[in-house]
């Protein structure tokens, strides 16, 4: 019985509300609620009693949260205020936003309208001609600036001056006047020697009683290209022109053909100098070979005309491979 007792008042211990905590130290002296008579051993349990609201007892507990939250309640009045100014303010703003807007879209209307009738306007089409003569002003003095800078080059270029072109010019034409005027002499000399061979029964073959004809040498120059030793030449030409009839008064000597034979080389010599001074381009070739157990060398000159030998020797030893 006892310790049912015991646990009965240990509940009801525990079943008190807790006192309140306050904020704030407070002068007065709290009123303080006796607990309950524990019963005794021989006294039965009872209902607790009821506590007092502690709303009740603020004036006299004087409780600090009605000032916290009479502050608080203060600030979010402000609040409220602050957010409802903001608002209007915002609303206010974004009306002339929008005005302004729509006032800029009605300008720029009215202006695209004035340039449309602008561009359809006598004065654009005046200015548009305007622009175009002008364009073609601008071009006309470029070409004007050029062509005038080109004469200046050509006054104050240090290439040579008229006169000296005209004298250029006119010896280059006494130069060409000149070898026609030796082609015609040298024509005029086989034509009267012709006239005189026709007179007579007999062939004169020199022309000044000293140079033989060019057909005399002819004649010897084909001998010679024919292998012809030069010592049989002048009876060939005699016994060939005697089978046809014809009487040479002049027949070339021995030493007269060699030196004749000695020409062709000369005359090679000039073809070639006149070839390479023709053409500013040409390649030097050599070429190699064996003939009747002779090695004989050659030396030519290609161009775009054609090809042109300069020497033939004959080279004692050596093989065909020599040009390589």
């Amino acid at each position: 019985m006892k310790n049912f007792e015991e646990k009965c008042i240990e509940k009801f211990q525990s079943s008190k509300s807790p006192a309140p905590i306050l904020d704030e130290p407070v002068d007065e002296p709290a009123v303080v609620v006796e607990p309950a008579a524990v019963p005794s051993e021989t006294t039965h349990l009872s209902v607790p009693a009821p506590q007092i609201s502690p709303l009740k007892t603020r004036k006299l507990t004087k409780c600090g949260q009605c000032k916290i939250l009479r502050k608080t309640s203060q600030n979010l009045r402000k609040t409220i205020l602050e957010l409802k100014r903001q608002k209007v303010i915002n609303h206010k703003l974004s009306a002339t936003k929008r005005y302004a807007i729509s006032r800029l879209h009605q300008k720029v209307k009215r202006k695209e309208q004035q340039i449309k009738n602008l561009q359809t306007s006598d004065l654009a089409l005046d200015l548009k001609s305007t622009k175009q003569e002008l364009g073609s002003l601008q071009r006309k003095h470029q070409r004007a600036k050029r062509y005038h800078r080109s004469c200046k080059k050509k006054l104050f270029s240090p290439g040579p001056s008229s006169y000296e072109s005209e004298l250029a010019e006119l010896q280059a034409e006494v130069c060409y006047l000149q070898s026609e005027v030796c082609y015609l002499q040298s024509e005029n000399l086989e034509l009267e020697a012709t006239v005189r061979e026709m007179q007579e029964d007999t062939v004169v073959t020199k022309t000044d009683k000293k140079t033989y004809s060019p057909q005399t040498r002819m004649m010897v120059f084909d001998a010679i290209t024919s292998q012809t030793p030069t010592a049989q030449i002048p009876r060939v030409i005699k016994n060939i022109s005697s089978r046809c009839g014809v009487t040479l008064k002049d027949i070339p000597t021995r030493w007269t053909v060699e030196a004749m034979a000695r020409e062709l080389g000369t005359i090679s010599d000039l073809q070639t100098a006149e070839l390479l001074i023709k053409h500013e381009h040409s390649t030097i070739g050599f070429d190699a070979t064996t003939q009747d157990g002779c090695h004989v060398n050659e030396i030519h000159f290609n161009t775009i005309s054609g090809i042109l030998s300069a020497a033939v020797d004959e080279l004692p030893g050596g093989t065909a491979v020599d040009c390589i």
